[in-house]
């Protein structure tokens, strides 16, 4: 189960336009570094997602280690809904970081 709206081969759909490639990880850089993290995006389209995904996978896990509260903070930065959150990891055996990396992604493509 996908945890959005927007199933994955419609992401693909999204990510295969290079502006709205380069609005979205504008986007989440901007939403990440107010946090004082990082996202580096190398802007090749063919594996944005892929990319992106991962770069955010990796610091949705730390910040959920060491610093729970700042990870909330970013959720609601990034307008990521609490319930929602909850309602898929409840349901969904996948790691909790992948799931909420494809969430902000999915949510920043919608800004």
């Amino acid at each position: 189960m996908f945890p959005s709206q927007i199933k994955p081969d419609k992401l693909q759909d999204y990510f295969s336009k290079t502006e709205i490639i380069n609005a979205t990880a504008e986007q989440i850089k901007k939403d990440f570094e107010s946090s004082g993290e990082q996202i580096i995006f190398s802007g090749h389209p063919e594996n944005a997602y892929l990319e992106l995904k991962s770069q955010v996978g990796i610091i949705i896990s730390r910040m959920a280690e060491v610093n729970f509260d700042k990870l909330i903070s970013l959720f609601y930065r990034i307008d990521i809904n609490e319930k929602k959150i909850k309602s898929i990891l409840k349901d969904n055996p996948a790691p909790f970081s992948d799931l909420i990396s494809a969430m902000i992604i999915e949510r920043e493509l919608q800004k």
